[in-house]
């Protein structure tokens, strides 16, 4: 159970599974109101107080943020990528990380639940190369099939195995 290439498997099933979550960090609620209750107290006055006047874009950053992540979500990773997707992802707005699925489209019963994982505007080789580097598998949902003038014999052959 504790071998390195359990935690490889892991790693890798959360990585490609998961959904980046960076939840909004109580400072930024302060730090409004603080400005709303002082406004002779600029935001950038208060982030150089406290990051120091030298601190660049990215340093002050992680003001902004209470943690990074990736979060697992039952539902969602049942749900598999179409260039086509008949439903999208989004998370609610009071920052509790409670996702939410809603239908593009009618969806009848029985159809499988897709979401795109990229952008589904881009051209298909765009896409299928996206797919490919980031997560490993050539798209051949009916869009990209359509788009590239029929099915790639090289989509026939079997799976990579993972060790």
């Amino acid at each position: 159970l504790f071998e390195p290439q359990f935690f490889s498997r892991m790693l890798g099933m959360v990585l490609l599974n998961g959904q980046e979550r960076m939840p909004p960090s109580p400072f930024l609620e302060y730090r409004n109101h603080l400005t709303d209750w002082h406004p002779e107290i600029s935001q950038e006055a208060l982030i150089d107080t406290i990051m120091g006047k030298s601190a660049d874009e990215s340093e002050q950053d992680i003001l902004n943020y209470s943690s990074k992540g990736q979060g697992i979500y039952t539902v969602a990773a049942c749900m598999n990528h179409s260039c086509d997707p008949n439903v999208y992802v989004t998370y609610t707005a009071h920052n509790d990380e409670e996702l939410v699925v809603t239908a593009l489209k009618d969806i009848p019963a029985g159809t499988e639940l897709c979401i795109s994982y990229i952008d589904e505007d881009a051209d298909v080789e765009y896409r299928r190369s996206q797919l490919q580097n980031h997560y490993l598998f050539e798209c051949m949902c009916d869009k990209c099939v359509r788009e590239s003038g029929g099915p790639d014999v090289t989509a026939q052959e079997d799976p990579p195995v993972w060790a």
